[in-house]
Parts: structure tokens; sequence; C-alpha cells
């Protein structure tokens, strides 16, 4: 059994119980993953039972303060040190400065909790300090649904190690995508490309941080501190929005072969989000809500992730595997200690 303390019960940690909870057979025997949700933390208070949330009632509520194990008032950082856990599951609300997120993930680990997140600005503000406290407390740090949710793009530091990542490019802002594929195959203008997105679930009511470029931005900072050892923060980065992309843009651009896109880019020291035109033949020319990331290796080439990069499940999945790699790391410590 690993425990656990949810902060966050909105579209990803709800999409993460769901998730556990369905397929509680199937990670246990493949796994031996069997969690113990101790808490739920939101904003107004906190669901608390250090013996285990049920799951199944919770996801059964409207509202988890009907729930009889709902403290209001009781919050984050009191739970932190109230509770003993395992890990801290962190998918709270993002704000542009990371907090709360910054201070609940260093005291989390300073409480030797292994943590996992899905908030991005606290590591694209700070990631070299979370990134030294968890060091130093001997704790580790999963951060992959920041970037592209389930897309295993942070994984490749384990996996593509021998081979030596030198580079990083991708399209990695699906809203960005998405727009820039209808008015490309359909002509649509840019407003109503954006409406459509917003209908679909794509973009946010407020996209701002999508089509300004700094979403894709910030996931490009966290995957060269992550993969390259830079220590780079958003400010580190000239960002250019699609906001003044016009019809003529993308009709010139056909006529030239190419499309535009939003590409990012970590190469030789430095940092690029922004717009490009980009060969109809290239990797970079996928279409719809897809994202993309591709890292240039040494020793093998390249290599080309591809996959949806935003969604509660989405997002809930890549989640709950760097849950299940903290877990099955210590379950194999306790082993190697019997």
């Amino acid at each position: 059994m690993v425990s656990l303390i949810l902060v966050g019960f909105g579209g990803v940690g709800r999409a993460l119980v769901e998730i556990m909870q369905n397929d509680a057979d199937y990670l246990r025997s493949n796994f031996g993953f069997v969690p113990v949700v101790k808490a739920i933390c939101e904003r107004q208070g906190s669901l608390i039972d250090d013996n285990g949330l049920n799951l199944s009632n919770l996801l059964d509520l409207g509202d988890i303060a009907s729930s009889p194990y709902w403290q209001a008032g009781l919050t984050t950082l009191e739970i932190i040190q109230e509770i003993k856990a395992d890990i801290l599951v962190e998918c709270s609300w993002a704000s542009n400065d990371g907090e709360p997120a910054f201070t609940v993930l260093k005291t989390a680990m300073q409480k030797k909790m292994h943590i996992v997140s899905s908030n991005k600005p606290p590591f694209y503000l700070k990631y070299g300090e979370l990134k030294q406290i968890a060091q130093e407390k001997g704790v580790m740090m999963r951060i992959e649904s920041t970037v592209l949710s389930a897309v295993p793009a942070l994984a490749a530091e384990t996996t593509l190690a021998g081979a030596h990542i030198s580079s990083i490019r991708g399209i990695l802002n699906g809203t960005c995508n998405y727009i820039l594929t209808r008015m490309t195959q359909s002509k649509l203008p840019f407003k109503e490309a954006l409406k459509e997105a917003q209908d679909l679930g794509y973009a946010e009511a407020d996209p701002t941080m999508d089509i300004n470029g700094k979403d894709a931005a910030g996931k490009i900072v966290i995957l060269s501190n992550a993969l390259l050892g830079w220590n780079k923060t958003i400010h580190d980065i000239k960002v250019q929005g699609i906001e003044d992309v016009t019809a003529e843009d993308i009709e010139r651009a056909k006529r030239e072969h190419k499309y535009i896109k939003h590409v990012c880019q970590a190469k030789d020291g430095k940092l690029s989000a922004g717009i490009e035109l980009v060969p109809m033949d290239s990797s970079l020319a996928i279409m719809g809500s897809l994202n993309l990331v591709e890292f240039e290796t040494k020793h093998a080439g390249p290599y080309t992730f591809i996959g949806r990069g935003a969604g509660g499940f989405e997002a809930a999945s890549g989640v709950l595997s760097d849950i299940i790699h903290i877990s099955t790391q210590l379950y194999d410590s306790k082993k190697e200690n019997l």
C-alpha cells in the first residue's frame, strides 16, 4: 500500500480518483499498487481520514464538502503537518506566481514526502530550488503532467539516458495547434477557431496563457531543466503567441508548401517559443489538438513522441504513472530492507 495526500479535486484530481477506483484490480495485479488516500485538500477545507477515504463514495458526491469527513477551513499546510503520508499529489489551480503550490510542495518535501505535480508554474519559475530540496531530503519529485500530460516526455530522462538528449523541440500547446489547424484546413478566422476550441474544451474560458504562447514556453523551460540539466525560468525565454496570425499569413505559407505552427525549442543553451514556417512533410506538421515533442540525441538520432497533451483524464493518467513509479521504488526499497 502507498499513502497519498491529494491537493485539488477539480478536473484532474477527480479524474485521478476515478481511474484509481475503476482500475483498482488492474493496478493491483500489474503493479502491486494499492493507494490509501488519507486526505483531499481544497481551498475551502479538507477531507481527512487517516485510515483512508472511501474513493467510491467520494465519486458519488456532487460536492465533497457534504462528506462527513469534511473539515471546513482545514488547510493543506495543516494537513501536511498533521498527516503522515508517502506521497503528496498536487493537482491544484495554477497561479502565475506559483503559489500556494510552491509552498505546499516545498513543505511536503521538507516533511520527507515524495511529490507528484501537474502544476506548471512552480516548476517553470523555481525548478532548481525544488529539485535541490528533493535532493537534500532524499525524496522523489515527479512532474510528467506539467508538460504533456500522459505523453512520456520527461520519462525520456531515463528511457533515452544512453542516447544522450542534446536538444528539444516541439508543438507543446494543443489549443494553439487546434486553432492554427482550423485556420489552415477550413480557412476559419482566428476568433472563430478560438471559439470552436473553447466549445470543444481545448481552450479555457480565459485562453490568454495558451494563445500568447506562455503555456508552451513554460513547458519547454521545464523540459530543458529536467532533460538537459539547465537552470532556466520562464523569464529566460522570449515568447511569441499566435494572436496576430492572419488568414493571409496562412495562405502565404501554404503557397510555399509550409504550415504556420507554434514551435518551442531548447538548443545550444537557448530557449525559444514562437511562430515558425514548417515544411508540410516535417514531423512538426501535425494537425488538430495533438502535441509533439522531438528529442535530438547524440548517439541515436531523433525520437518523436506524439499524443494528447491536455484534458483531465490525460493529465490524471500522467500523474498516476508518476505515483506508480514512486510506489514501485518504495516497494522495492522495502523488500531490500527485509
